[in-house]
């Protein structure tokens, strides 16, 4: 296996920032099935409206734009060939817009790298789906290939529910011949909707943010048609040979986070090359969060956007 594993000592403000999420709503909403289909139709009703990106403090320039009906952030648009552009597919259970934690790793990305960062509001569910979400995308990369002198300039980067879409939209490159981006990068990612792992429970008590039941409503209004093991859906089940070097970020205080050991093993096996970085205690999407190991990833990621031999893990 080619895993990185973190070996300092867990931050207070981990501890704490632990605490707070269990604070809120958040994992209750997915509780069950009952509670997440009234949460889907308050979503409904809200992500029809445009997106408003509010009082978030950022150092880049943000401009927005329309693709296919589609809002699309920029962020630190240089207007140079030569500029690395990283694609980040926000996270939310494929049904909650970005937030503010969303805007300030970005914002960190695009200033670190002096990178261009290309942020799309997708389709979600409950009035969309996957059929919906991965042609504007595939259109929105073929523009960002259009934009560059070489596709080794380009990142997909997604958490949570925005890293099983970025892992499926390589494969859905793969399927129409486009070059790969150099990096793909998963925060947390959700690689298996399948959700048959046994595992996943022992982790999900473990997780004060993340409930399985619930996202069973979920799973199945964005895969419409597909079964839940097709790799658009969950992309664990893809042809992994031809796509870019795959990076992951996983904490052992996640649900998930069987799933991506699974993920990692199966790479492993297949020989692709990939490099797996575990947080011992660390929640779902830490990596966004503002505590000493979130800063301890990103410079791992920033580095691995900027090594062209992914020596990154040092």
């Amino acid at each position: 296996m080619n895993m990185y594993i973190h070996n300092h000592k867990r931050s207070l403000t981990s501890f704490l920032f632990e605490k707070y999420i269990g604070t809120l709503d958040t994992k209750k909403i997915f509780s069950t099935r009952e509670l997440t289909r009234k949460h889907l139709d308050h979503m409904g009703l809200e992500n029809i409206k445009p997106y408003i990106l509010g009082k978030t403090k950022l150092s880049s320039s943000i401009k927005e734009r329309s693709h296919e009906d589609m809002q699309v952030f920029t962020l630190n648009d240089q207007h140079s060939r030569e500029q690395r552009v990283i694609l980040y597919i926000h996270g939310g259970a494929h049904t909650h817009q970005p937030l503010s934690l969303h805007w300030k790793f970005m914002d960190h990305m695009a200033q670190a790298l002096n990178a261009k960062v290309v942020a799309p509001i997708y389709p979600k569910v409950p009035h969309f789906n996957y059929q919906h979400t991965y042609p504007k995308l595939l259109n929105l990369y073929r523009d960002l290939l259009a934009s560059v002198d070489d596709p080794a300039q380009l990142t997909i980067m997604g958490d949570s529910a925005g890293g099983n879409i970025s892992l499926a939209l390589a494969h859905y490159l793969k399927m129409h011949d486009l070059p790969q981006p150099k990096d793909i990068i998963l925060l947390s990612p959700c690689v298996d909707m399948v959700l048959d792992n046994p595992v996943i429970f022992d982790y999900e008590t473990r997780d004060p943010m993340l409930a399985v039941e619930g996202y069973d409503v979920i799973r199945r209004i964005w895969a419409a048609d597909k079964p839940l093991d097709d790799p658009l859906i969950s992309p664990i089940y893809g042809d992994f040979a031809g796509l870019g070097k795959i990076s992951i970020f996983i904490g052992t205080h996640e649900g998930l986070f069987p799933d991506n050991m699974k993920l990692d093993k199966l790479l492993t096996d297949q020989r692709i090359d990939h490099q797996t970085y575990v947080y011992p205690k660390m929640n779902h999407v830490f990596v966004l969060y503002p505590i000493p190991e979130a800063r301890d990833a990103q410079r791992k990621m920033v580095n691995i956007i900027k090594s062209s031999a992914h020596e990154a893990g040092q």
